[in-house]
Protein backbone atom coordinates (compact mmCIF):
# COMPACT_ATOMS: atom_id res chain seq x y z
CA UNK A 1 0.00 0.00 0.00
CA UNK A 2 1.52 3.12 -1.09
CA UNK A 3 1.50 6.79 0.85
CA UNK A 4 -0.67 9.06 -0.47
CA UNK A 5 -0.29 12.50 0.55
CA UNK A 6 -3.63 14.40 1.97
CA UNK A 7 -4.75 17.11 -1.04
CA UNK A 8 -4.36 20.67 0.05
CA UNK A 9 -7.83 22.28 0.64
CA UNK A 10 -8.00 25.13 -1.94
CA UNK A 11 -9.58 28.56 -0.82
CA UNK A 12 -12.16 28.78 -4.20
CA UNK A 13 -14.17 26.21 -5.11
CA UNK A 14 -13.79 25.33 -8.85
CA UNK A 15 -15.97 23.43 -11.71
CA UNK A 16 -16.67 20.25 -9.66
CA UNK A 17 -18.58 22.07 -6.92
CA UNK A 18 -21.06 23.22 -9.40
CA UNK A 19 -23.50 20.40 -8.33
CA UNK A 20 -22.70 20.07 -4.60
CA UNK A 21 -25.59 21.35 -2.59
CA UNK A 22 -25.79 21.26 1.22
CA UNK A 23 -23.05 22.99 2.78
CA UNK A 24 -21.83 22.94 5.78
CA UNK A 25 -18.73 24.02 7.59
CA UNK A 26 -16.55 22.40 10.46
CA UNK A 27 -13.90 24.14 12.72
CA UNK A 28 -10.36 24.07 10.86
CA UNK A 29 -7.66 23.11 13.20
CA UNK A 30 -4.80 24.93 13.65
CA UNK A 31 -2.25 22.15 13.43
CA UNK A 32 0.15 19.68 11.28
CA UNK A 33 -1.31 17.03 8.67
CA UNK A 34 -1.40 13.61 10.02
CA UNK A 35 -2.52 10.51 8.67
CA UNK A 36 -3.11 6.69 9.17
CA UNK A 37 -3.27 4.32 6.96
CA UNK A 38 -3.92 -0.10 6.63
CA UNK A 39 -4.59 -2.03 3.96
CA UNK A 40 -5.65 -5.73 6.31
CA UNK A 41 -6.77 -4.20 9.34
CA UNK A 42 -3.68 -5.13 11.23
CA UNK A 43 -0.69 -2.95 10.31
CA UNK A 44 -0.98 0.66 10.73
CA UNK A 45 1.16 3.23 9.31
CA UNK A 46 1.70 6.27 9.94
CA UNK A 47 2.17 9.61 7.40
CA UNK A 48 3.00 13.51 7.37
CA UNK A 49 1.01 15.51 4.77
CA UNK A 50 4.67 14.91 2.72
CA UNK A 51 6.35 11.34 4.09
CA UNK A 52 5.84 8.14 5.54
CA UNK A 53 6.56 7.74 9.52
CA UNK A 54 9.04 5.44 10.98
CA UNK A 55 7.31 4.32 14.35
CA UNK A 56 11.05 4.24 15.74
CA UNK A 57 10.84 8.28 15.26
CA UNK A 58 8.86 11.61 16.08
CA UNK A 59 7.25 14.53 13.77
CA UNK A 60 7.71 17.42 15.19
CA UNK A 61 8.29 17.29 18.63
CA UNK A 62 5.67 14.27 18.84
CA UNK A 63 6.91 10.70 19.19
CA UNK A 64 5.29 8.69 16.52
CA UNK A 65 5.28 5.06 18.82
CA UNK A 66 3.27 6.61 21.40
CA UNK A 67 1.05 8.94 19.39
CA UNK A 68 0.37 5.75 17.05
CA UNK A 69 -0.62 3.66 20.23
CA UNK A 70 -3.52 5.74 21.46
CA UNK A 71 -5.50 5.74 18.16
CA UNK A 72 -4.43 2.46 16.56
CA UNK A 73 -7.11 0.63 18.00
CA UNK A 74 -9.64 2.99 16.17
CA UNK A 75 -8.09 2.98 12.91
CA UNK A 76 -8.89 -0.67 13.04
CA UNK A 77 -12.26 -0.65 14.56
CA UNK A 78 -12.90 1.22 11.29
CA UNK A 79 -10.98 -0.91 9.10
CA UNK A 80 -13.23 -3.75 10.46
CA UNK A 81 -16.88 -2.08 9.96
CA UNK A 82 -15.96 -0.77 6.09
CA UNK A 83 -14.87 -4.15 5.38
CA UNK A 84 -17.96 -6.41 6.67
CA UNK A 85 -20.87 -4.12 7.47
CA UNK A 86 -23.16 -3.89 4.00
CA UNK A 87 -24.11 -0.17 4.89
CA UNK A 88 -20.37 0.21 3.42
CA UNK A 89 -20.73 -1.71 0.33
CA UNK A 90 -20.46 0.74 -2.28
CA UNK A 91 -17.10 1.94 -0.86
CA UNK A 92 -15.65 -1.25 -0.62
CA UNK A 93 -15.57 -0.87 -4.95
CA UNK A 94 -12.50 1.17 -6.17
CA UNK A 95 -12.85 4.21 -7.12
CA UNK A 96 -11.17 6.84 -9.67
CA UNK A 97 -7.44 7.56 -9.05
CA UNK A 98 -8.22 11.13 -9.54
CA UNK A 99 -10.58 11.31 -6.74
CA UNK A 100 -7.62 10.81 -4.35
CA UNK A 101 -5.01 12.89 -5.81
CA UNK A 102 -2.36 14.29 -2.96
CA UNK A 103 -0.08 17.55 -3.34
CA UNK A 104 2.51 15.70 -5.22
CA UNK A 105 0.35 14.84 -7.73
CA UNK A 106 -1.34 17.84 -8.88
CA UNK A 107 1.59 18.95 -11.21
CA UNK A 108 0.79 15.85 -13.62
CA UNK A 109 -3.11 16.43 -13.42
CA UNK A 110 -3.03 16.74 -17.10
CA UNK A 111 -0.28 14.58 -17.73
CA UNK A 112 -2.54 11.91 -16.23
CA UNK A 113 -5.72 12.86 -18.08
CA UNK A 114 -3.94 12.13 -21.19
CA UNK A 115 -2.78 9.39 -19.63
CA UNK A 116 -6.32 7.51 -18.54
CA UNK A 117 -7.65 8.47 -22.17
CA UNK A 118 -5.48 6.22 -23.66
CA UNK A 119 -4.96 3.67 -21.05
CA UNK A 120 -8.63 2.64 -20.75
CA UNK A 121 -9.43 0.03 -18.34
CA UNK A 122 -5.88 -0.56 -17.13
CA UNK A 123 -6.91 1.36 -13.99
CA UNK A 124 -5.91 -1.12 -11.84
CA UNK A 125 -1.80 -0.50 -12.37
CA UNK A 126 -0.31 1.42 -9.30
CA UNK A 127 0.31 5.24 -9.66
CA UNK A 128 4.17 6.14 -9.28
CA UNK A 129 3.76 9.59 -7.60
CA UNK A 130 4.55 7.90 -3.95
CA UNK A 131 6.92 4.98 -4.21
CA UNK A 132 6.76 3.80 -1.26
CA UNK A 133 5.32 0.72 -0.31
CA UNK A 134 4.24 -1.27 3.14
CA UNK A 135 4.77 -5.01 3.68
CA UNK A 136 0.80 -5.33 3.15
CA UNK A 137 1.47 -5.05 -0.54
CA UNK A 138 1.95 -8.02 -2.93
CA UNK A 139 1.93 -9.02 -6.80
CA UNK A 140 -1.50 -10.01 -5.96
CA UNK A 141 -2.96 -7.04 -5.41
CA UNK A 142 -3.40 -5.85 -9.15
CA UNK A 143 -6.69 -6.43 -9.03
CA UNK A 144 -8.21 -5.06 -6.03
CA UNK A 145 -11.86 -5.79 -6.32
CA UNK A 146 -11.44 -8.02 -2.64
CA UNK A 147 -9.17 -5.28 -1.45
CA UNK A 148 -9.49 -2.51 0.91
CA UNK A 149 -7.22 0.38 1.01
CA UNK A 150 -8.36 3.00 4.38
CA UNK A 151 -6.82 5.93 5.02
CA UNK A 152 -7.71 8.24 7.52
CA UNK A 153 -6.48 12.12 7.39
CA UNK A 154 -6.61 14.50 10.04
CA UNK A 155 -4.65 17.01 12.41
CA UNK A 156 -1.81 16.72 14.32
CA UNK A 157 -2.50 19.40 17.03
CA UNK A 158 -1.87 20.65 20.55
CA UNK A 159 1.29 20.08 22.82
CA UNK A 160 1.20 23.57 25.49
CA UNK A 161 0.06 26.54 26.87
CA UNK A 162 -3.12 25.24 28.76
CA UNK A 163 -1.53 24.03 32.48
CA UNK A 164 1.89 23.92 30.84
CA UNK A 165 3.37 27.34 29.69
CA UNK A 166 5.98 25.09 27.42
CA UNK A 167 4.34 26.83 24.45
CA UNK A 168 7.92 25.94 22.90
CA UNK A 169 6.71 22.05 22.11
CA UNK A 170 3.19 22.92 20.98
CA UNK A 171 2.66 22.15 16.98
CA UNK A 172 1.07 25.47 16.43
CA UNK A 173 1.95 28.61 18.71
CA UNK A 174 -0.52 31.14 17.56
CA UNK A 175 -3.87 28.95 19.06
CA UNK A 176 -4.26 26.91 22.26
CA UNK A 177 -5.48 23.92 22.31
CA UNK A 178 -4.77 21.22 25.16
CA UNK A 179 -1.13 20.24 26.68
CA UNK A 180 -1.39 17.11 25.31
CA UNK A 181 -0.72 16.06 20.79
CA UNK A 182 -4.01 15.07 19.53
CA UNK A 183 -5.26 13.73 16.49
CA UNK A 184 -8.36 15.95 14.57
CA UNK A 185 -10.30 13.80 12.34
CA UNK A 186 -11.43 15.70 8.96
CA UNK A 187 -11.50 13.11 6.36
CA UNK A 188 -11.33 9.82 5.59
CA UNK A 189 -10.73 8.03 2.13
CA UNK A 190 -11.56 4.13 1.11
CA UNK A 191 -10.42 3.02 -1.67
CA UNK A 192 -9.91 6.35 -3.19
CA UNK A 193 -13.73 7.17 -1.94
CA UNK A 194 -14.34 10.04 0.61
CA UNK A 195 -17.22 9.97 3.10
CA UNK A 196 -18.98 12.55 3.54
CA UNK A 197 -18.54 14.78 6.75
CA UNK A 198 -21.39 12.98 8.27
CA UNK A 199 -20.54 9.53 7.55
CA UNK A 200 -17.10 10.48 8.82
CA UNK A 201 -19.06 11.34 12.23
CA UNK A 202 -21.26 8.05 12.50
CA UNK A 203 -17.70 6.28 12.37
CA UNK A 204 -15.75 8.28 14.98
CA UNK A 205 -18.22 7.74 17.22
CA UNK A 206 -18.95 4.34 16.67
CA UNK A 207 -15.44 3.70 17.07
CA UNK A 208 -14.23 6.18 19.54
CA UNK A 209 -12.61 8.66 17.95
CA UNK A 210 -12.56 11.15 20.65
CA UNK A 211 -12.35 14.49 18.13
CA UNK A 212 -13.10 15.02 14.36
CA UNK A 213 -15.35 17.45 12.01
CA UNK A 214 -18.59 18.26 13.10
CA UNK A 215 -20.69 20.46 11.38
CA UNK A 216 -21.88 23.91 13.29
CA UNK A 217 -24.56 24.87 11.46
CA UNK A 218 -27.26 22.90 9.10
CA UNK A 219 -26.77 22.69 6.02
CA UNK A 220 -27.11 25.43 3.94
CA UNK A 221 -28.20 25.50 0.09
CA UNK A 222 -25.25 26.82 -1.43
CA UNK A 223 -21.64 27.52 -0.76
CA UNK A 224 -22.22 31.36 -0.85
CA UNK A 225 -25.33 31.04 1.56
CA UNK A 226 -23.03 29.32 4.01
CA UNK A 227 -20.37 31.82 3.41
CA UNK A 228 -22.93 34.69 4.64
CA UNK A 229 -24.23 33.13 7.50
CA UNK A 230 -20.71 32.79 8.53
CA UNK A 231 -19.68 36.34 8.43
CA UNK A 232 -23.17 37.22 9.70
CA UNK A 233 -23.38 35.18 12.73
CA UNK A 234 -19.58 36.44 13.53
CA UNK A 235 -18.33 32.53 14.15
CA UNK A 236 -15.21 33.55 11.91
CA UNK A 237 -14.17 35.12 15.05
CA UNK A 238 -15.73 32.72 17.74
CA UNK A 239 -14.03 30.35 20.25
CA UNK A 240 -12.34 27.20 19.28
CA UNK A 241 -14.49 24.52 20.42
CA UNK A 242 -11.38 22.04 21.09
CA UNK A 243 -9.28 24.66 23.51
CA UNK A 244 -9.26 23.94 27.14
CA UNK A 245 -8.60 27.22 28.09
CA UNK A 246 -10.68 29.23 30.15
CA UNK A 247 -9.98 32.34 28.93
CA UNK A 248 -10.10 34.24 25.98
CA UNK A 249 -6.06 34.20 25.09
CA UNK A 250 -5.13 32.71 21.44
CA UNK A 251 -8.68 31.11 21.46
CA UNK A 252 -10.34 31.98 18.67
CA UNK A 253 -10.38 29.83 14.96
CA UNK A 254 -7.70 29.49 12.46
CA UNK A 255 -11.44 29.09 9.77
CA UNK A 256 -13.81 26.86 8.90
CA UNK A 257 -14.05 23.87 6.25
CA UNK A 258 -16.41 23.67 4.01
CA UNK A 259 -18.08 20.91 2.41
CA UNK A 260 -20.90 19.49 0.87
CA UNK A 261 -23.69 17.20 1.76
CA UNK A 262 -25.12 16.15 -1.78
CA UNK A 263 -22.20 15.66 -4.38
CA UNK A 264 -22.48 13.95 -7.38
CA UNK A 265 -19.15 11.84 -6.75
CA UNK A 266 -16.78 9.95 -3.87
CA UNK A 267 -14.03 12.90 -4.84
CA UNK A 268 -13.19 15.43 -2.01
CA UNK A 269 -15.23 18.65 -2.33
CA UNK A 270 -14.17 21.07 0.16
CA UNK A 271 -12.96 24.72 0.67
CA UNK A 272 -11.65 26.68 3.47
CA UNK A 273 -12.49 29.87 4.75
CA UNK A 274 -9.83 31.54 7.07
CA UNK A 275 -10.74 34.29 9.93
CA UNK A 276 -8.79 37.28 9.45
CA UNK A 277 -5.46 36.61 11.54
CA UNK A 278 -4.99 33.77 9.46
CA UNK A 279 -5.50 35.27 6.15
CA UNK A 280 -2.30 34.76 3.87
CA UNK A 281 -3.40 37.78 0.67
CA UNK A 282 -3.06 41.03 2.02
CA UNK A 283 -5.28 42.86 -0.32
CA UNK A 284 -4.27 46.61 -0.95
CA UNK A 285 -6.03 49.66 -2.17
CA UNK A 286 -5.36 50.45 -6.16
CA UNK A 287 -2.52 47.75 -5.97
CA UNK A 288 -2.07 44.01 -6.41
CA UNK A 289 -2.62 41.89 -3.25
CA UNK A 290 0.12 41.09 -1.22
CA UNK A 291 0.87 37.06 -1.45
CA UNK A 292 4.18 37.56 0.64
CA UNK A 293 2.96 36.81 4.18
CA UNK A 294 4.03 35.89 7.35
CA UNK A 295 1.11 33.62 7.61
CA UNK A 296 1.69 31.98 4.25
CA UNK A 297 5.46 31.38 5.52
CA UNK A 298 3.76 30.13 8.76
CA UNK A 299 1.93 27.80 6.56
CA UNK A 300 4.56 26.72 4.23
CA UNK A 301 6.43 25.69 7.73
CA UNK A 302 3.88 23.72 9.22
CA UNK A 303 3.95 21.21 6.14
CA UNK A 304 7.92 20.61 7.03
CA UNK A 305 9.86 18.77 10.10
CA UNK A 306 11.62 20.57 12.13
CA UNK A 307 15.08 19.01 10.22
CA UNK A 308 13.40 20.21 6.67
CA UNK A 309 13.19 23.32 8.17
CA UNK A 310 16.78 24.27 7.91
CA UNK A 311 16.49 23.65 3.98
CA UNK A 312 16.41 26.75 2.95
CA UNK A 313 16.10 26.37 -0.85
CA UNK A 314 13.07 23.59 -0.46
CA UNK A 315 11.39 26.57 2.04
CA UNK A 316 12.02 29.24 -0.42
CA UNK A 317 10.67 26.80 -3.58
CA UNK A 318 7.89 26.00 -1.44
CA UNK A 319 6.78 29.48 -0.85
CA UNK A 320 7.12 30.54 -3.82
CA UNK A 321 5.10 27.85 -5.15
CA UNK A 322 2.46 28.41 -3.00
CA UNK A 323 1.74 32.03 -4.15
CA UNK A 324 2.36 31.15 -7.57
CA UNK A 325 -0.86 28.56 -7.23
CA UNK A 326 -2.79 31.23 -5.43
CA UNK A 327 -2.38 34.20 -7.85
CA UNK A 328 -2.71 32.18 -10.61
CA UNK A 329 0.48 33.48 -12.15
CA UNK A 330 2.65 30.62 -14.09
CA UNK A 331 6.20 32.24 -12.47
CA UNK A 332 7.54 35.40 -10.36
CA UNK A 333 9.45 38.40 -12.24
CA UNK A 334 12.76 38.68 -11.32
CA UNK A 335 12.20 41.16 -8.73
CA UNK A 336 9.33 39.53 -7.52
CA UNK A 337 11.51 36.12 -6.74
CA UNK A 338 14.48 38.23 -5.01
CA UNK A 339 12.37 39.95 -2.81
CA UNK A 340 9.92 37.14 -1.85
CA UNK A 341 13.47 35.40 -1.05
CA UNK A 342 14.71 38.18 1.22
CA UNK A 343 11.59 37.62 2.77
CA UNK A 344 11.84 34.06 3.58
CA UNK A 345 15.18 33.96 4.42
CA UNK A 346 14.71 36.78 7.26
CA UNK A 347 11.56 35.00 8.39
CA UNK A 348 13.79 31.91 8.89
CA UNK A 349 16.60 33.73 10.25
CA UNK A 350 14.18 35.06 13.02
CA UNK A 351 13.45 31.44 13.66
CA UNK A 352 17.03 30.16 13.93
CA UNK A 353 16.86 27.90 11.23
CA UNK A 354 19.37 30.03 8.84
CA UNK A 355 22.34 31.70 10.26
CA UNK A 356 22.51 35.66 9.37
CA UNK A 357 25.64 35.86 6.47
CA UNK A 358 25.92 39.98 6.92
CA UNK A 359 26.30 42.82 9.73
CA UNK A 360 22.90 43.78 8.37
CA UNK A 361 21.11 40.46 8.65
CA UNK A 362 22.59 39.82 12.14
CA UNK A 363 21.09 43.27 13.04
CA UNK A 364 17.76 42.86 11.92
CA UNK A 365 17.32 39.53 12.94
CA UNK A 366 18.14 40.76 16.51
CA UNK A 367 16.33 43.75 16.93
CA UNK A 368 13.10 41.45 15.72
CA UNK A 369 14.32 38.50 18.68
CA UNK A 370 14.88 41.60 20.99
CA UNK A 371 17.10 39.06 23.24
CA UNK A 372 14.34 36.42 22.93
CA UNK A 373 15.79 32.71 22.31
CA UNK A 374 14.67 31.74 18.73
CA UNK A 375 11.92 29.10 17.41
CA UNK A 376 14.66 26.35 16.38
CA UNK A 377 16.61 27.04 19.82
CA UNK A 378 13.52 26.41 22.02
CA UNK A 379 12.71 23.00 19.70
CA UNK A 380 15.95 21.90 20.24
CA UNK A 381 15.54 22.81 23.96
CA UNK A 382 12.44 21.40 24.51
CA UNK A 383 13.72 17.96 22.40
CA UNK A 384 16.26 17.73 24.69
CA UNK A 385 14.19 18.05 27.73
CA UNK A 386 11.91 15.61 26.71
CA UNK A 387 14.35 13.21 26.28
CA UNK A 388 15.78 13.00 29.92
CA UNK A 389 12.37 13.69 31.39
CA UNK A 390 12.12 9.39 32.16
CA UNK A 391 15.39 10.36 34.37
CA UNK A 392 14.24 13.24 36.53
CA UNK A 393 12.00 14.75 38.96
CA UNK A 394 8.82 16.26 37.99
CA UNK A 395 8.95 20.10 38.57
CA UNK A 396 6.27 22.38 38.58
CA UNK A 397 5.42 24.53 35.25
CA UNK A 398 7.11 27.58 36.25
CA UNK A 399 10.63 26.00 36.97
CA UNK A 400 10.24 24.11 33.50
CA UNK A 401 9.18 27.01 31.50
CA UNK A 402 12.39 28.94 33.40
CA UNK A 403 15.22 26.02 32.31
CA UNK A 404 13.83 26.18 29.15
CA UNK A 405 14.19 29.59 28.28
CA UNK A 406 17.99 28.56 30.06
CA UNK A 407 18.43 26.34 27.92
CA UNK A 408 17.70 27.96 24.74
CA UNK A 409 19.33 31.08 25.63
CA UNK A 410 22.56 28.67 25.78
CA UNK A 411 22.12 26.95 22.75
CA UNK A 412 21.27 30.52 20.53
CA UNK A 413 24.67 31.84 22.59
CA UNK A 414 26.55 28.84 21.19
CA UNK A 415 25.54 29.53 17.01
Amino acid sequence: MEFVGMKSIEKKPSFREDKCTDWVATEKVHGSSYQFYTCDGNRVICGSRRNQLNDEGSFLKCNTAEFKKRYVECVKKVFQIISSDERWAEYREWGKKEDNDDDNAEENDEEEEAGDEEKGDEENSETADNPTKSDCESSELKNKSNNIELRIYGELYGGGGVKSKLMSVAIQKEIIYSDEYRFYVFGINVNRKWLSVLQLGDLCREVGFPYFAVPVTEPKATLEELKDWLKDTGFMNSRSSLTERTDDYKTKIEGVVMTPLTRPDFGLHAVKYLSTSFVDVHERKDKAPNYCTKARYNSVLSKLDIPERQQTDMVIEMFIADILKESGAKESSNNETKSWTKSVRMWLMQDGYLEPTNEFEVAMVEKVRQGKPSRKDTELASLKMSESKAQEKVVDDEEDDDDLMDGAMGLFGGD
